[in-house]
This record gives C-alpha cells, structure tokens and sequence, in this order.
C-alpha cells in the first residue's frame, strides 16, 4: 500500500488538533504527561 502525504491547510488545524487529542490523550496519560488548555496557561 503506497500512502502520499498532503499538505494540511490552515483551516485544517482545528479539526486536526482535536483528532489527535482524541487519539493521544490515553497514550500521554500512560507516560505521565497531561494536556490542559493553554487559556487556562498564564
């Protein structure tokens, strides 16, 4: 199977940020790592 790889737009960003939160946050997690919000960063 041969995958090409596309620039992703600008406009992608959000939708993308958040597929990957959905998808990484158990893995973090596991290594002790924790996102938060950065509004909530001052």
């Amino acid at each position: 199977m041969v995958f090409k790889f596309i620039k992703a737009a600008y406009s992608d960003r959000d939708y993308l940020l958040s597929l990957r939160k959905l998808t990484m946050v158990e893995h973090l997690e596991n290594a002790g790592l924790f996102l938060i919000p950065i509004r909530l960063i001052k």
